[in-house]
């Protein structure tokens, strides 16, 4: 499911609101396409006026808006419109990923052997799963964070918090000090976690061709 961890997230933490203007989505037509789906779809309600942002000020440092939030089941539904009219839910496939290998396609390649920048559509890496499934795909994005779910990746923490961490004992941090990454999982640990978040499953991985 596409963006199945953001929804958790949302439900989890109760945010009402992206952190982002309006004219900040995935719709690769029109940067306000999400204003004018509200308006078609009659919840322009659903976009949270900026309060604490002095707007002349934006105006005057070349920012002229716009100066709305799209509410968090408003942003949630125009990406889900997305997947529709795009038809992305075919090329979403949930798994592990254990390794990707680049192709060897030899020197006959017009870009010279290049792993990337192939005019002719051909495949360049092979990306495998944990369950030994296989896709050849010319391009491949990692799109990963901090956390417990990616071993070896850092969450990086202001200065204060690493020295207040130093002057705590290690018995006293979980749950207390948290990388944000971190919290749903803190927050389902200590029962905190909301019924959609309980119900829904983990986030996954997917190579698109």
């Amino acid at each position: 499911q596409w963006l199945a961890q953001w929804e958790r997230d949302f439900a989890t933490l109760r945010i009402d609101h992206t952190r982002s203007h309006a004219d900040l989505h995935p719709c690769p037509h029109d940067f306000q396409s999400l204003r004018i789906w509200a308006k078609v779809q009659r919840r322009e309600s659903e976009l949270w006026h900026m309060q604490y942002i002095d707007r002349e000020r934006c105006r005057a440092a070349g920012y002229s808006g716009p100066f709305v939030l799209p509410g968090s089941s408003l942003f949630l539904d125009f990406c889900r419109s997305l997947v529709e009219r795009y038809n992305l839910n075919p090329l979403l496939t949930r798994g592990h990923v254990q390794s990707v290998r680049v192709l060897d396609l030899g020197g006959d390649s017009p870009d010279g052997g290049s792993p990337c920048g192939d005019s002719t559509g051909e495949a360049r890496f092979e990306v495998t799963l944990a369950d030994g499934r296989t896709f050849r795909t010319r391009r491949v994005v990692c799109a990963m964070g901090p956390g417990p779910m990616f071993a070896g990746m850092r969450a990086n923490s202001p200065w204060w918090c690493e020295e207040l961490l130093k002057s705590m004992p290690p018995r006293a941090w979980p749950g207390r000090v948290c990388h944000s990454s971190q919290l749903v999982s803190v927050l389902r640990g200590h029962g905190l976690a909301t019924s959609a978040d309980a119900a829904g499953g983990g986030g996954g991985g997917g190579a698109a061709g």
